[in-house]
């Protein structure tokens, strides 16, 4: 049953952003205000926040997991807190020798509010006129010489128009989602079937797909429109980018309180690095223009954020990127509700 906790909530962006290091045994090494979060005047192994913690989406990972939650602090302002773990190399205290500590951050931010830029609805309102000219001109040019036009070419006008005019109608999707987010993403959270929300999306693609999905891959939790979309703007921007001949690589693994997807490109080597191509038109004038474009991946991001999750990019140098999702995976008790 919903609580509270899975609504809207204030959060007081001035807060900061808490963090946690634990060794490879869960002794914490280092943190930075979360004691004071707590109310305790010290935190002193892993477990000590996993059971302060109260979790209202996802579990909170292991040690030395990479996974996300969505938490509060029981007895404070007990604002909603983003939980996000991930590995650490740390020297050991065998000499020369490495372990895999954790490093835990909770940041503030809701992720059911997060903000839209100004300066995204500016470019995608800039961006619409490019569009608008093609379908002005092209139906102009139709209206006064149609019928002295060759057959060839009137149909290639109709074709100009209607591609301008599908990604006229994504772009206007792009600028309402950013729009929208300014007020917050409302998120439905429920059990979803990865294999069956890519497979309508992947049969659109015109390129080979390598599809890499484990026989039995547990669900997600996620708002099922919000997770479509941005898995829809994620593949069209990498089939943008991705060889004809090579194709587009798609794989899922299962981790203990996470599903990772991972969407690769291939063929063309990256140009950006990995945080940038989630802001606004992040892209370089000498490359393809995608059909949804860089506004579609910050879109994506805000959607995927508002769902407890984790998107990132990751440049490979001659290859190409690897966009990846990290998101909760379905508990026993998720499956049951």
């Amino acid at each position: 049953m919903a609580t509270r906790h899975d609504r809207h909530h204030r959060h007081d962006p001035s807060a900061g952003v808490r963090l946690v290091v634990c060794d490879q045994h869960g002794s914490v090494v280092h943190e930075q205000g979360v004691a004071s979060l707590l109310g305790r005047f010290a935190v002193h192994h892993h477990r000590d926040l996993v059971t302060a913690l109260k979790v209202v989406r996802g579990a909170i990972p292991g040690l030395g997991e990479e996974g996300s939650a969505v938490v509060y602090a029981p007895g404070r302002d007990e604002a909603r807190l983003h939980l996000t773990s991930h590995p650490l190399l740390l020297p050991s205290r065998t000499a020369g020798r490495w372990a895999t500590g954790t490093l835990i951050i909770l940041t503030p931010e809701a992720p059911l509010s997060v903000r839209a830029s100004e300066g995204l609805l500016g470019a995608l309102a800039h961006d619409l006129r490019t569009p608008v000219t093609t379908i002005y001109a092209g139906a102009s040019l139709l209206q006064r010489a149609g019928d002295r036009l060759p057959a060839t070419t009137r149909v290639s006008v109709v074709n100009d128009i209607r591609a301008e005019a599908d990604r006229l109608r994504q772009l206007v999707d792009d600028m309402i989602m950013a729009s929208a987010a300014s007020l917050g993403v409302d998120v439905t959270p429920e059990p979803v079937a990865l294999p069956r929300l890519l497979e309508p999306i992947l049969s659109g693609v015109d390129l080979p797909v390598h599809l890499d999905l484990p026989r039995k891959l547990p669900p997600v939790i996620a708002d099922p429109r919000h997770l479509g979309r941005a898995l829809r703007d994620v593949v069209s921007f990498a089939v943008a980018r991705t060889d004809e001949q090579q194709g587009l690589s798609v794989a899922a693994r299962c981790e203990t309180h996470a599903i990772r997807l991972i969407v690769s490109t291939s063929g063309h080597a990256a140009t950006e690095e990995g945080e940038r191509y989630f802001e606004p038109w992040a892209h370089r004038l000498d490359e393809p223009r995608p059909t949804s474009g860089p506004p579609g991946l910050f879109v994506a991001r805000l959607l995927v954020d508002a769902m407890g999750g984790r998107i990132w990019a990751t440049p490979e140098p001659g290859k190409g990127v690897g966009f990846g999702f990290s998101l909760p995976r379905a508990t026993d008790a998720d499956l049951v509700a």
